[in-house]
């Protein structure tokens, strides 16, 4: 489903909306993250496990990270949960956009030594991976 789309504009959007206003305020975000990984998941479902752990660890370490915030002056664990929450997104988005250009590169170069070069089935890059992994670096 795309945001231009019959189905999102006239069912899915004014559905999600009215529902959204409807609910008490305790219960909006909540469902707002449903309604954003149905959404996801109508366009993308095999990748949505992947947003999902993406939400979930970085909800994770910015609990981590501002749990530190009231401890006294000891910086190191923030900068390390800082650090890991850098390298778990990056190393993310990393797999997903260039597994198949180092694989297919890796293998020409082993090509022109004569060697056999790795058979590897191509990784699918999941809509939006850029973008709600940037986004999930900004938050924490």
């Amino acid at each position: 489903m795309v945001f231009s789309s019959i189905i999102f504009l006239f069912m899915f959007l004014p559905l999600v909306l009215i529902i959204y206003f409807l609910l008490p305020a305790r219960l909006k975000n909540i469902f707002l993250l449903f309604a954003n990984l149905v959404f996801y998941a109508w366009g993308e479902g095999a990748f949505v496990l992947v947003m999902v752990i993406c939400v979930v660890a970085n909800y994770v370490f910015g609990l981590l990270i501002e749990n530190e915030k009231t401890k006294p002056a000891d910086n190191n664990r923030k900068k390390l949960y800082i650090t890991i929450a850098v390298l778990f997104n990056i190393g993310l988005l990393g797999f997903y956009k260039y597994t198949n250009f180092l694989v297919d590169n890796f293998n020409q170069i082993l090509g022109l030594a004569s060697i056999e070069g790795f058979k590897v089935s191509k990784v699918h890059l999941p809509i939006g991976i850029s973008f709600f992994t940037f986004q999930a670096l900004s938050y924490v």
